[in-house]
């Protein structure tokens, strides 16, 4: 069982983020620019049927899964239906996924073909069968952590590749964008009932205490919030900023004004988040008598008393 779930000890992070690289892979930058080209705004029905079923998959079956111990939705038709009823249900998955991959796999061994192995004189069988080597001999000697691993790779680098071919402004305005998720730093600690007041006294009248430990926290959160690179990090933005405008580097006072405003935003948002980081920190884990986390899942599990 080993080979079909992993010992069910795989990183969720690895499988989560994997997930990217198995939904959006190298043959949908090829196709779907093609599709939306062709019908528009149609494809967009299909993006959003994975929302709603990663969902349905998210809130419906896995906790049907876990409470079942099953590892597929076959397994639950065969003790709702029978045996016959799973049959047939993994029969036609089989028969789908192989038909899909069977075509993933031409265009694949196409592309490779027309852009680099012809020129090579490379015959489309050799390449197909070395392709179709290397995926038995990842999926017979590693089963599904390799697959794990396999998807994870593939992620990284498809996202590699977009960081090297998209302009700095697209990259910028998405890395923003992103950043809206470090709000929840801001709500966690409203979810669990606190002292304001206790917590008021003391942020603004610490217990300082010269010891190793009081110490080395205060020298971490110092190096973390001014450290070395971020002078290096911040002056190439402004230097990216500015050949993204196309305009001349040319130190004045409304530039230097701009760009103490985005550093002073920049800077205050990042310490109010911190705030809240060692807020949560403080009052749910360290009230609960947890003093040390190695893992994600350690920390995951500490975070219960927020359920």
């Amino acid at each position: 069982m080993s080979f079909f779930i992993g010992n069910k000890n795989s990183n969720w992070m690895l499988v989560a983020f994997g997930m990217i690289g198995t939904s959006l892979s190298g043959v949908t930058f090829v196709s779907v620019p093609g599709a939306v080209g062709k019908d528009g705004f149609h494809y967009l029905q299909i993006t959003i049927g994975y929302l709603i079923g990663y969902v349905a998959i998210a809130y419906v079956l896995l906790p049907i899964y876990y409470k079942m111990n099953l590892t597929s939705i076959y397994n639950y038709l065969e003790t709702r239906l029978g045996f016959n009823a799973y049959k047939t249900g993994a029969s036609f998955f089989v028969l789908s996924r192989t038909l899909g991959a069977t075509a993933r796999l031409y265009l694949v061994v196409k592309i490779l073909q027309v852009f680099i192995l012809d020129s090579m004189g490379v015959p489309f069988w050799g390449t197909t069968l070395v392709i179709l080597a290397m995926i038995l001999l990842y999926t017979y000697e590693g089963g599904v952590k390799t697959i794990v691993y396999t998807d994870t790779l593939q992620t990284s680098g498809m996202l590699l590749g977009l960081i090297i071919y998209l302009p700095y402004h697209k990259i910028a305005a998405t890395l923003k964008f992103l950043c809206v998720v470090l709000l929840v730093y801001l709500i966690v600690p409203f979810l669990y009932k606190q002292d304001w007041l206790d917590i008021a006294k003391n942020t603004f009248i610490p217990n300082i205490q010269f010891n190793k430990e009081f110490v080395a926290v205060l020298v971490g959160i110092l190096g973390t919030t001014i450290s070395p690179y971020l002078f290096f990090w911040q002056a190439s933005m402004e230097v990216e900023e500015m050949a993204h405008k196309k305009r001349h580097l040319i130190v004045n006072k409304r530039i230097i004004t701009d760009m103490k405003q985005d550093v002073d935003f920049g800077m205050s948002f990042s310490g109010v988040v911190m705030f809240f980081i060692i807020l949560t920190t403080g009052t749910v884990l360290y009230k609960g008598g947890i003093h040390q986390i190695d893992t994600v899942e350690q920390a995951a599990a500490a975070l219960k008393p927020l359920a």
